[in-house]
């Protein structure tokens, strides 16, 4: 028995989410929502290995060896990327030499994923939702073979936050930025700051 093609994620790092607007992918010229998925190093996506399988079987058949060669390898390795990223002098935020990172897509004019909070309400805010938080994402493999390009991706269903983490903007965080004030009230002998400049 073949193993379904629309599964659920192991909880990943997100990365880059454009999931609330979608963004131009430049390669197709088409209006895409997207996440890229960082997976820690001993994330468990047997079921996502299965789920490109039954897409290969479900598009070009049972014998591995009629196949076209996929040029497209949705499971990516973050040591490469780390490697690319370090070349350009970028950062390399969240991602682990020898783990995976995937690559979540859909058009826009055809879907727009739901977002939901832990508790499966549904994200109506786009900052709960950020690069470094964690989450699952729902969704569904399948192959193509178009004009000797062939490969198989996984079309992107729905997320679910599930934690926060540490933000990849580099930008310090509400506490980090701020302390709490004690006390609202004016201090006598204050300085005007307009006398300063007059």
């Amino acid at each position: 028995m073949e193993a379904p093609t629309n599964v659920t994620t192991p909880e990943f790092r997100i990365s880059y989410p454009a999931v609330f607007k979608p963004k131009l992918n430049k390669l197709s010229q088409t209006m895409e929502y997207s996440v890229e998925a960082i997976f820690p190093k001993d994330a468990d996506l047997k079921k996502l290995y299965a789920a490109a399988k039954s897409a290969a079987i479900k598009e070009f058949g049972p014998d591995e060896s009629k196949w076209p060669k996929f040029k497209n390898n949705p499971f990516k390795q973050q040591t490469d990327k780390i490697k690319e990223l370090k070349a350009k002098d970028k950062s390399a935020d969240g991602l682990t030499e020898g783990a995976i990172f995937m690559s979540f897509r859909c058009k826009a004019d055809k879907h727009k994923p739901k977002v939901v909070d832990p508790k499966l309400q549904e994200i109506i805010e786009e900052s709960k939702f950020y690069a470094g938080g964690f989450a699952k994402a729902s969704v569904n493999a399948y192959a193509y073979n178009k004009g000797g390009n062939a490969g198989i991706s996984f079309s992107l269903n729905a997320l679910q936050f599930t934690k926060d983490g540490e933000p990849f903007s580099g930008r310090p965080t509400i506490e980090d930025a701020f302390e709490p004030i004690e006390s609202t009230e004016s201090e006598s002998g204050s300085i005007d700051a307009l006398s300063m400049f007059s």
